[in-house]
């Protein structure tokens, strides 16, 4: 054989072992590299499963207004004025509320001549005390809370007198053991018999539960 066919054979040697070599490598268990691509592939088209029970979405909350009870398909209970009233949320005790001090005036004249007068000839104002006590905390209090009906039919006339009975019942909170109380007035005709109504709960000015209790402030 010739030195040139000698060395023809040698580079066909070499050139076969590289490819052969090639080959067997790649028949093999994949390299690692490869590994963490394919698992980046099964996270983003098979989400984990969430745990069982789990909600999907968040709860929607649920407003409860204070002081709310359901009442009897009767109607709701009467009481007389100076009665305290035991009100109760969720089967738990919530706040007394006392009517007093009841009272009916033709006007109401101040020091400074400026007198508060009915806007309607021939009716009256009817002032009533309404006084709290908290027996949790969160018991809320709020004028518009309540509402007069005048022989059944409901009285829209209230008013923050400016002149009449001193301190208005306003707006606020208590906590376990605290008390407020104030004055409610309204406008209302000079006979027949008024009921104090409270609901615990208002909406723009207009109650929108039924009545918890009504309370007699004068009889028909």
């Amino acid at each position: 054989m010739s030195h040139n066919s000698s060395r023809w054979l040698a580079i066909t040697a070499l050139v076969f072992g590289v490819v052969v070599g090639a080959c067997s490598s790649n028949s093999g268990t994949p390299s690692t590299a490869a590994a963490p691509a394919a698992t980046a592939t099964t996270s983003a088209t098979t989400p984990s499963p969430s745990p069982a029970g789990a909600p999907t979405e968040m709860p929607t909350p649920v407003v409860t207004p204070s002081a709310i009870v359901t009442p009897a398909t009767s109607g709701p209970a009467t009481y007389q004025v100076g009665d305290t009233v035991t009100v109760s949320q969720g089967g738990k005790d919530w706040a007394r509320i006392t009517i007093s001090d009841v009272a009916i005036a033709a006007s109401y004249k101040g020091n400074s001549g400026f007198n508060d007068v009915p806007q309607i000839a021939g009716d009256v104002f009817i002032s009533a005390k309404v006084s709290y006590e908290a027996l949790v905390d969160g018991v809320t209090y709020n004028p518009y809370d309540w509402q007069v009906f005048v022989d059944g039919n409901r009285d829209n006339n209230f008013l923050m007198a400016a002149e009449g009975p001193k301190p208005d019942l306003l707006v606020g909170t208590l906590t376990a053991g605290q008390k407020t109380s104030g004055y409610v007035v309204w406008e209302v005709p000079a006979n027949g018999g008024v009921q104090l109504t409270y609901a615990g709960a208002y909406t723009g000015h207009v109650l929108t539960t039924p009545p918890v209790f009504e309370v007699t402030i004068r009889a028909a």
